[in-house]
């Protein structure tokens, strides 16, 4: 059996709730539109649709379908495998449909969530140039009302500092009796290479 269009569905029951034309017993129910009967003769299946067709379906007399009629017609040449495969058909468009409504919604979703996505990324990059152009300008603000143009000082450990190493001389033998000998020889006051008067002694001693 075929259900009806659920727009169809949904459509009778607003109208039964409103006390429309489907208003009645039976509204809420669950209705068909077709349905199918296989017979094992074919003698059998013509003479029940001639004898049905047209006819009240009957029942207990508070049933809903009481007074419907029956309408039935016999399908030559059908059989039960056709309907399987229509209905396996029907199954299989309608999955496709799904399929690609799915598809849709998950499109529309990723577009929308990079969209998204790219948005908060520029944000943030705007922020942080604002951010470095506002740390500049302090740093320039900062350097001109100090008056000096010299660079900060580096941060970090100071440097150890210079040793200075002090070494005691011995004075030169005969520093103050020193003589120069000059260009002549024999003349004081000269420069730096006279000897001194003890060696001038000895010498002077010798020479007797």
């Amino acid at each position: 059996m075929a259900a009806e269009d659920p727009a169809a569905t949904k459509a009778r029951r607003k109208g039964a709730a409103g006390g429309g034309a489907g208003a009645g017993t039976g509204r809420r129910s669950k209705r068909f539109t077709e349905g199918w009967v296989e017979f094992d003769s074919k003698a059998a299946a013509k003479a029940t649709a001639a004898a049905l067709n047209g006819q009240p379906i009957g029942g207990p007399p508070r049933a809903t379908h009481r007074h419907d009629l029956w309408t039935l017609r016999y399908l030559s040449g059908f059989k039960w495998e056709h309907l399987t495969e229509e209905v396996a058909y029907q199954n299989a468009v309608r999955e496709q449909r799904l399929a690609a409504e799915a598809g849709a919604a998950a499109r529309e979703r990723d577009f929308y969530v990079g969209r998204v996505g790219a948005a908060r990324a520029a944000e943030a990059q705007a922020a942080r140039r604002a951010k470095r152009e506002a740390g500049a300008a302090a740093a320039a603000a900062a350097g001109e009302g100090g008056g000096s143009g010299a660079p900060p000082p580096a941060l970090g450990p100071a440097p150890p500092p210079a040793i200075r190493r002090t070494f005691t001389q011995k004075p030169t033998v005969g520093a103050k009796g020193r003589v120069g000998g000059g260009s002549g020889g024999g003349g004081s006051g000269g420069g730096g290479g006279g000897l001194s008067r003890a060696a001038l002694a000895l010498i002077a001693g010798g020479e007797r």
